[in-house]
């Protein structure tokens, strides 16, 4: 969830701690799924190329390139700071900079076999279209677009029984619902059909409950973001640091944070 968008749109942090809540958010998220590529989606031949766009860390990526050691897997992000150093790469690895809200670089254009995307929700507004077009130019004619995102339109507050509290998490899940920025999501796979693809499909994967727990320290930890770069003297940094720590407090007594996650797979039409 890393390119920025508009400048100084990104809520979340590039520090030691929101790496680590991305690293634990990619084995989370691979653990629900049950897959890094979606099963659709062909294996990828000898010599294919893998985009990860959006990269954050890289830990898709990497996975993508044991799962796959004859393809090159290609990192892109607007800030590569969360990332390891170049140095330390499988030789099939490497990254580069970009932002998706502009046009991809070109010699990346019409090279790409597959692109994955994961966790836009918030850098998305309420138009995907142009990073939906920014990523069909990565792709070759029958290339194949992975995109995840979590369904907060369907969130859900749950407990373990009714004598836990929940009022901070369900104030939560109205901040994350209330943005109304997440209503293209849902709409994805037409949005998709209607710029450059084919054949989109939504995969929707349920709240596993034994990970309800693992999901909110997630969500958690990324409140605890959001209030870390609201400035000081804003009523709201003090409002969002309390929630932070009362989420947390009720989740330790059984209280939890859920989503639904959509996995969106395309084909781009052929030329």
């Amino acid at each position: 969830m890393a390119p920025t968008g508009p400048p100084n749109t990104y809520l979340l942090g590039r520090n030691y701690s929101a790496a680590t809540r991305l690293n634990a958010q990619h084995y989370i998220w691979n653990q629900q799924l049950g897959y890094n590529l979606h099963p659709d989606i062909p294996r990828p031949a000898d010599g294919a190329r893998i985009a990860d766009v959006a990269t954050g860390t890289g830990m898709w990526l990497l996975e993508a390139a044991r799962a796959f050691p004859t393809a090159q897997c290609d990192g892109f992000d607007i800030s590569l700071a969360q990332c390891p150093p170049a140095q330390w790469l499988p030789s099939n690895v490497s990254l580069q900079a970009w932002d998706v809200f502009q046009a991809p670089p070109p010699r990346a254009v019409g090279l790409y076999d597959i692109v994955h995307i994961r966790l836009l929700t918030l850098v998305i507004e309420h138009d995907p279209v142009p990073v939906i077009t920014h990523v069909a130019q990565l792709l070759k004619p029958g290339g194949y677009i992975q995109w995840d995102e979590m369904d907060i339109s369907h969130s859900v507050v749950a407990r373990v029984d009714d004598s836990v509290p929940i009022d901070a998490t369900t104030r939560m899940d109205q901040l994350m619902k209330g943005r109304g920025a997440q209503s293209w999501i849902l709409r994805l796979a037409d949005l998709l059909n209607e710029h450059g693809f084919e054949n989109a499909e939504l995969h929707r994967v349920l709240q596993d409950p034994s990970f309800l727990k693992a999901q909110t320290d997630l969500h958690v930890l990324s409140f605890s973001e959001l209030a870390a770069n609201i400035p000081e003297g804003d009523e709201k940094k003090g409002m969002f640091t309390q929630l932070v720590a009362d989420v947390f407090d009720e989740s330790t007594k059984g209280a939890a944070h859920g989503c639904a996650k959509v996995v969106f797979v395309a084909r781009k039409v052929s030329a």
